[in-house]
């Protein structure tokens, strides 16, 4: 079933396109970080500004903590696409695989109202080049152009949706395998950072951590954490340095 609606992606040029999407990507996040340096600060910025006006309209106080963890975990989303230069929406956690669908679906949906917008602007664009409006045409180019990235996004979504979902069962298992797996090589440690997202407004520091540890298991499993996590960012530094170099 999945098999023909991911061939008709591929035929719609879903691979040779997200080729061109991933080499936006990498060259969009070189760029960020050499013109923009405090980018991630003023991003920040933005979000304290989001979580703060919808903090003012709550009165509960679970609520409240709510938005502010959900604005923590977004911050922690954002440095984790800066670091790497991957975005969630093309890009699989495979700790997480079918987390990766939302991701998927919410950029899908973008892209379904850009082409709406296209579709009602295009005919507008091209009645008025008709009439002879001297910036229409350049206008028609754009929304052109403009649809067809559009479509070809749509088409890059659809073509990784069918192909979880053709095995959805079997990521499904993995997942459960993985998150087995981690409870029992960093549950006590997740219980320390669970503690420390608990506290504030922002996210917790390494001394805000450290002041959440509460017996040697934690202490101990904690270190191993940040220990494999600087060896998969190094890791992914030099694939990086190695892939520039090529």
């Amino acid at each position: 079933m999945y098999e023909r609606k991911i061939k008709r992606c591929e035929l719609l040029g879903a691979k040779k396109f997200q080729n061109v999407v991933l080499g936006i990507e990498k060259a969009k996040f070189k760029f960020v970080k050499k013109i923009f340096p405090n980018y991630i600060k003023y991003y920040e910025k933005i979000l304290d500004f989001s979580r703060d006006r919808k903090l003012k309209k709550i009165k509960s106080e679970y609520t409240a903590k709510e938005i502010i963890r959900d604005y923590k975990n977004k911050k922690i989303l954002l440095r984790k696409q800066y670091n790497e230069e991957q975005n969630l929406n093309y890009h699989m956690n495979m700790d997480k695989p079918t987390e990766f669908m939302k991701y998927l679906e919410y950029n899908k949906n973008i892209h379904q109202k850009g082409l709406i917008g296209n579709a009602v602007a295009i005919p507008i664009a091209l009645g008025a080049t008709i009439a002879g409006v001297g910036i229409a045409l350049p206008i028609l180019l754009l929304e052109l152009g403009s649809a067809f990235i559009n479509f070809e996004c749509i088409n890059i979504q659809d073509y990784n949706i069918y192909r979880i979902k053709e095995k959805e069962e079997q990521l499904k298992r993995i997942e459960k395998r993985i998150a087995t797996k981690n409870v029992q090589k960093y549950g006590e440690a997740s219980k320390v950072i669970d503690r420390a997202m608990q506290e504030g407004k922002e996210i917790p520091h390494a001394d805000d951590i450290i002041k959440n540890i509460k017996t040697k298991e934690e202490a101990e499993q904690l270190r191993k954490m940040i220990s494999e996590a600087m060896e998969n960012r190094q890791s992914l530094k030099e694939k990086s340095e190695g892939g520039m170099k090529r």
